[in-house]
């Protein structure tokens, strides 16, 4: 009465195991032993060729970068080579130049220290500098001028070899002229330095940018900063029922919880994309047409900017897709032009702005450049973008090998079904539902169903 039984899977090749109930232990030394994984690494063949793949994953190197770096091991393993940089500082060679910038009547000299481009902390300095200046308009400027100057010092010589062995002309605008037709256009001249740079363009380089575009940009510099405008207006209390209800919004894993919100400035663009959600239900309560009809329309706005927000930020796009997009951005346009004719004051009338301009070039995006996420990075760090399919699926098996999902069986297309008898039960303990049946056994009961 008292037995109990161990039944292994069949690939493990043990057999039954019968033992007495004060026997039957987690803690039995036959059930620990089979337990542990003597060669967690495979199916790579060491524990040192796991190490090395998961540093070139990490690291993004391509097939040719990987060749390379083995080819130099195999070079210092027989002698022929030598390496004796034993710290990442080693490699840290910096140049020193200075860059004037004239600020407020005066010439302003920083000392830009730089390895890579993009990635010196000087020039992360100068940017965080003076927070009393931050975000004022001559000082932005500035720091346009002081990253463009910097630039042009790293393009110096690809700026002479672009222009090499052609021949080119310069056509000189009358100032007055020119800036006249740039006036109505409600444009001014700017130099870039990548404009110096021959056969280069810089703006089919550009993309729409979810952080700084929608979610820091549309979203909290000007969507959100009418809504508190218009709770503001509303009074009644308005503003702490949002607060409250924001506060009291559900928690789950990877959502930033918030306390407070309308008196609260933030600078995280992944923060401000969690706070528009729950924003956006909060308001739902509060901004009705009743209520406040030019409120129920920034509403309505939002709505199509987070419907916008979920079909752009797909990692795959499909025709259907692209056409879903097509068609908010329609709905996106139509609610905009009927929030601008709010008569509240202080809300926003000025819509065209860079970062509302981006909107009109995501299709173009998607179809010149839609890989996203993970395949993005299999396509552009582990392939020679030709016969992709293969490559992409080659490093995809390499990753699930890197986290140990490959099973130790080598055929990998061996399913192997588990099966359990006595008190050991593998799923969950209630019976299988179609959808169909769920809807229709809370379809009356819960209003979370209601159009499910």
């Amino acid at each position: 009465m008292n037995n109990e039984t161990t039944k292994y899977h069949s690939c493990s090749c043990q057999p039954t195991l019968f033992q007495k109930f004060e026997e039957f232990s987690i803690k039995n030394k036959t059930l620990c032993t089979s337990a542990v994984d003597s060669t967690p690494w495979k199916p790579l063949k060491t524990q040192g060729n796991h190490h090395f793949a998961e540093i070139a994953l990490d690291a993004g190197l391509n097939k040719v970068q990987v060749d390379d770096l083995l080819t130099l091991f195999t070079l210092i393993s027989q002698g022929k080579e030598q390496v004796t940089i034993t710290t990442n500082a080693e490699l840290q060679k910096f140049s020193k130049h200075v860059v004037s910038a004239p600020y407020k009547g005066k010439s302003m000299e920083f000392e830009c220290f730089y390895n890579e481009p993009w990635t010196c902390d000087c020039w992360w300095d100068i940017q965080v500098s003076d927070l009393e200046k931050e975000g004022k308009l001559g000082y932005t400027t500035l720091k346009c001028v002081v990253w463009h100057e910097s630039t042009l010092k790293l393009f110096e010589v690809i700026i002479h070899f672009s222009k090499a062995s052609f021949e080119h002309h310069f056509y000189n605008i009358h100032k007055a002229a020119g800036d006249e037709i740039l006036k109505k256009l409600r444009l001014h001249p700017i130099l870039n330095v990548f404009w110096l740079i021959r056969y280069s363009d810089p703006y089919l380089a550009l993309s729409f940018d979810f952080l700084h575009s929608l979610h820091l940009g549309l979203w909290g510099k000007h969507l959100f900063e009418d809504l508190k405008i218009i709770l503001r207006y509303l009074r009644c209390g308005a503003e702490g029922t949002v607060e409250g209800l924001v506060k009291g919004f559900p928690h789950w894993h990877k959502l930033s919880h918030f306390k407070a919100i309308l008196k609260v400035s933030f600078s995280n663009g992944n923060k401000l994309a969690d706070l528009s959600i729950q924003v956006f239900y909060a308001a739902l309560n509060v901004l009705t047409h009743a209520a406040c009809p030019s409120g129920h329309l920034l509403v309505s706005l939002i709505s199509s900017c987070l419907q916008l927000n979920s079909l752009i930020g797909l990692n795959v796009h499909t025709g259907h897709m692209v056409s879903a997009i097509e068609a908010e951005l329609l709905v996106f346009n139509e609610r905009l032009q009927a929030a601008k004719k709010s008569s509240i004051p202080g809300l926003k009338v000025d819509w065209d702005f860079p970062k509302m301009h981006l909107w009109r070039h995501v299709i173009h995006d998607i179809w010149e450049k839609g890989m996203h996420g993970p395949l993005k990075e299999a396509y552009q760090d582990h392939s020679n973008k030709r016969d992709v399919a293969s490559q992409v699926n080659y490093y995809d098996k390499w990753h699930q090998s890197r986290n140990g999902e490959h099973s130790n069986n080598d055929n990998d297309n061996d399913d192997l079904p588990l099966e359990f008898e006595g008190h050991f039960k593998l799923g969950s303990s209630c019976k299988p539902s179609t959808i169909q049946e769920i809807k229709m056994a809370h379809d009356t009961k819960d209003k979370a169903y209601f159009g499910f």
